[in-house]
């Protein structure tokens, strides 16, 4: 509306504006992404924005609610539709609850929460809840023993210092949004922990964790499966979702087939460079034993490989991210 305002030799075409506005979301003095679902809704007020998450969050604390709710909110991070509009029109005069609907997909890009919606198996009605990852404290708990592992995909972080937690967080978050993907269930209760989250693709269980320097991707199949395909599609859909972030490079590759899932004190790394390998030993392990190019999950052929994942060796820097 203000550039049609303008003298014609003022203004300003939708790139140059799409370039001004994420100029100003770079330096902190808005919000703003250029994405078919966001592009239309620009946040001047920052500080308001933080505000209506900080409502949320706040919940846990809140002596209004029952211990019940408050309870479920603290230890799994899962917020219901209805109570989170009850929480935003108890503070009426900031018009939380007015601007939902833009609010709440900005929330889910920047990574603080997930807008899931769930079909009840009885009435099949779908309910809409939300996802808070920060608020998460349960304990991994999964026995997948009678399962067969994966070799373990890792995203490790390339510059120096450990990895923040809430970088995890916008990847989980990202994660709910691939195709096909659903989270997994264990009588009836979703399978997202502190530092672990568990996905269905197919019957395939895959889990995806947070530890010092790296995200870790390890996938359980039923024993006696041959699993490939499904374990390059994996990599390729989590490939999609990590190459969004801004600020943070990224590394692909692989723990031995002694690595340790979700182990910190378990460092090992294989860049997805170095494959296909011939007679290569393990760096990293204590017993000798060289390293077998199945750990791989794409097709070791390097012609191939280096053309198609060149881009996500490290991830490059986006505007508009956190």
């Amino acid at each position: 509306m203000w550039n049609e305002s303008l003298k014609n030799d003022l203004h300003m075409n939708d790139a140059d504006i799409s370039k001004m506005l994420l100029f100003f979301h770079r330096v902190g003095m808005l919000l703003y992404f250029d994405e078919d679902n966001l592009k239309e809704t620009i946040i001047l007020d920052i500080q308001w924005f933080s505000n209506a998450f900080k409502c949320i969050i706040a919940f846990h604390v809140d002596q209004k609610d029952s211990d019940i709710d408050r309870e479920r909110f603290q230890n799994t991070g899962e917020l219901d539709d209805k109570k989170l509009e009850e929480l935003w029109k108890r503070k009426e005069n900031e018009g939380y609850i007015k601007h939902k609907e833009k609010i709440l997909p900005y929330m889910e890009q920047l990574g603080l929460l997930a807008i899931c919606n769930t079909e009840s198996p009885d009435t099949k009605e779908i309910r809409t809840w939300y996802y808070i990852p920060s608020m998460n404290n349960r304990s991994y708990e999964i026995n997948d023993e009678e399962f067969s592992k994966s070799s373990i995909l890792c995203f490790q972080l390339v510059d120096e210092g450990q990895l923040p937690v809430f970088v995890f967080y916008r990847a989980i978050v990202k994660c709910m949004k691939i195709p096909e993907w659903s989270i997994f269930k264990i009588e009836n209760k979703n399978c997202i922990y502190e530092n672990v989250a568990c996905f269905s693709y197919g019957h395939l269980l895959v889990k995806i964790c947070f530890c010092a320097y790296q995200i870790q991707v390890q996938v359980c199949f039923p024993k006696g499966e041959s699993i490939d395909k499904e374990l390059e599609i994996i990599q390729t859909s989590i490939c999609i979702k990590i190459i969004e972030f801004e600020n943070y490079n990224f590394e692909i590759g692989y723990k031995c087939a002694n690595g340790k899932f979700n182990d910190d004190n378990d460092n090992s790394f294989i860049s997805l460079k170095r494959f296909p390998v011939s007679q290569m030993k393990c760096e990293k392990c204590t017993v000798l034993h060289y390293v077998k190019n199945e750990i791989c999950w794409v097709t070791t052929e390097k012609s191939e490989d280096q053309g198609k994942y060149s881009s996500i060796l490290h991830v490059k820097r986006l505007p508009g991210c956190y």
